[in-house]
């Protein structure tokens, strides 16, 4: 390595098979070590300093807002409806692909300023109306996106909401915005947050056994009853931040010497501090889009003919997170199956226990792996919903009643969580800070319609984990280099070593470093490190199983 260049916290071990400038399998490995990046970054001329601009603050004027804060994510659910609600020449309805732009603005309410990409559907409005669940709206790619620029006016404590103006455009005629934009993870219009503070929240009253708790509309009494809690909750909580209402998730009454509520109001922190003089009624405020919604379960009880101030009274009041409520309340209950602590894939028994090799493209072992997908993301204890980025092995053996699948996939973490409504797993960004999990599955799959799949075993680990233990041969004999049938002899087809220090294997690695920069997702440059491991095979040529360890550089690509 040239000197002045130290390595980095990520290095990739590559298990390859080549033949002389052709790579015919590449296997990465990511090694996780404590170094440096490698100093390639370009040097900076004078001209090029970064200067930040400082304006003065513009009181009253529209403030940026973030992207990902639930009230504007509500904001722009409610001002898609009102658009296709008042659209009249079109017929479909829309979904929004993503936030471009968010502003507000404190006027005889709150004025919010969107700018959005929207995408038609092939929903039409005569057939659903505008308030239908957009869940299952497929886009229409056929049909060219817009941006659309929509301004709507709040005012929760009336309460009145109105989409007051909306521009579109087509996509290539309007200016690139200068603002981060927002992949929604979910469809807006599936009706999550479309109801204004303080309007009925998404159930509705049931018929309820007299002297039972019954559900309640949220209307003004009850209203007082939330604020009251959402009041209590501040004057508990230590934190200096100010906590506002973001929505009622549940609400109940019963007669009992009066009323007693039970009420279940969803809280996130905001950005104002609780004893600034102007809090006010804390409407205002913007969320905190970094911190945890807690979600409050109350008790109260109200006596409103008592002449005394304290004719309310929470008997009760327990809060949670709201992972863990949506969690509990959205998340079926399933038996659990057997997550294996440790790897049970073995080439060699399998075999011998009528294991063939299946094709990774399969129909069926693609429906099998995705089936092992969807039970990982309710059986996991993550938060966050994974999906399926490849199928590394796949084998089959007939069994009674049906075949016994062995399945080796690579999962990735998204940034959707598993308890809301997803319209499409495809839609949800990879979180790439977040390493991938390879795992090891045992599946049943019963002959003919009607019978259910059923995973019998699953064993996952970190990438960098499971393949260095594979590549290191801790797994039993399922790596390549294990599997190879090594003579003493360089001819045959025998598999012999190899010196690491030979120059030719060594521009190889130089080789390999190129083709996985070129099929590879990374941003930045992976240059040739070491090689470690070398074997080659006498046969029309030469056969080389090399294994190289390459090192990320901060050099962009392109």
């Amino acid at each position: 390595m040239p000197s002045g260049w130290s390595a980095r916290s990520l290095h990739l071990l590559c298990n390859c098979c080549s033949q002389p400038n052709h790579i015919s399998a590449l296997e990465v490995v990511p090694l996780l070590e404590d170094d440096d990046d490698i100093r390639c970054e370009k040097k900076r001329g004078v001209e090029e300093e970064l200067v930040v601009p400082v304006q003065a603050p513009c009181l009253g004027c529209p403030q940026p807002a973030p992207l990902n804060d639930p009230t504007i994510m509500e904001i722009a659910d409610f001002a898609l409806k009102e658009y296709d609600r008042t659209a009249t020449d079109e017929e479909d309805l829309h979904l929004v692909l993503r936030l471009i732009k968010a502003q507000t603005q404190v006027v005889a309410g709150l004025k919010y300023y969107l700018t959005v990409e929207l995408a038609e559907t092939d929903c039409k409005k005569t057939l659903t109306g505008v308030d239908v669940n957009r869940t299952f709206c497929m886009q229409d790619h056929d049909e060219e996106t817009k941006i659309c620029d929509l301004h709507v006016v709040d005012q929760p404590w009336i309460p009145a909401r109105d989409l007051v103006a909306a521009q579109c455009y087509d996509k290539d005629d309007y200016p690139a915005s200068n603002q981060d934009e927002f992949i929604v993870p979910i469809a807006l219009g599936t009706g999550l947050s479309s109801a204004p503070h303080g309007s009925a929240p998404s159930f509705r009253p049931q018929s309820s056994l007299l002297g039972g708790h019954r559900p309640v509309e949220v209307d003004a009494q009850t209203m007082e009853v939330v604020k009251m809690i959402v009041d209590e909750y501040n004057k508990r909580e230590d934190d200096s931040e100010y906590f506002k209402l973001v929505k009622v998730h549940e609400a109940s009454s019963q007669v009992v010497s009066g009323r007693k509520y039970t009420l279940v109001v969803e809280l996130g922190e905001t950005n104002c501090h609780k004893l600034d003089p102007a809090l006010g009624n804390g409407e205002h405020c913007l969320l905190d889009p970094t911190e945890e919604h807690e979600v409050c379960k109350a008790v109260v009880h109200e006596q409103a003919w008592l002449q005394t101030s304290d004719f309310r009274r929470i008997l009760s009041l327990t809060c949670d997170d709201l992972d863990d409520y949506l969690e509990q309340q959205l998340l079926p209950t399933h038996n659990s199956f057997d997550f294996t602590n440790h790897p049970f894939l073995n080439v060699t028994q399998d075999t011998h226990a009528g294991f063939q090799v299946v094709a990774k493209n399969d129909s069926n072992v693609q429906k099998t792996a995705a089936f092992v997908t969807e039970q990982y993301n309710l059986r996991g204890d993550e938060d966050e919903l994974y999906t399926l980025t490849q199928i590394i092995s796949a084998y089959q053996q007939a069994a009674s009643g049906g075949i016994n699948y062995h399945l080796e996939i690579e999962l990735a973490e998204t940034r959707c969580k598993k308890y809301l409504p997803i319209a499409d797993l495809n839609r949800c960004p990879l979180d790439h800070g977040e390493e991938r999990e390879v795992c090891q599955a045992e599946i049943f799959v019963p002959h003919g319609p009607g019978g259910n799949r059923q995973v019998n075993k699953l064993y996952c680990d970190d990438m960098s984990e499971y393949y260095t233990r594979k590549i290191r041969g801790k797994f039993g004999p399922t790596s390549a280099f294990s599997q190879q049938a090594v003579g003493s002899g360089p001819h045959n087809g025998q598999w012999t070593a190899a010196d690491v220090n030979d120059k030719s294997l060594v521009k190889l690695g130089h080789l390999i470093a190129d083709e996985f920069d070129s099929r590879s997702d990374e941003d930045n440059l992976f240059i040739f490190h070491k090689l470690l491991q070398a074997r080659k095979q006498v046969v029309s040529g030469l056969n080389y199983h090399l294994v190289v360890e390459l090192v990320h550089t901060v050099c962009p690509k392109y």
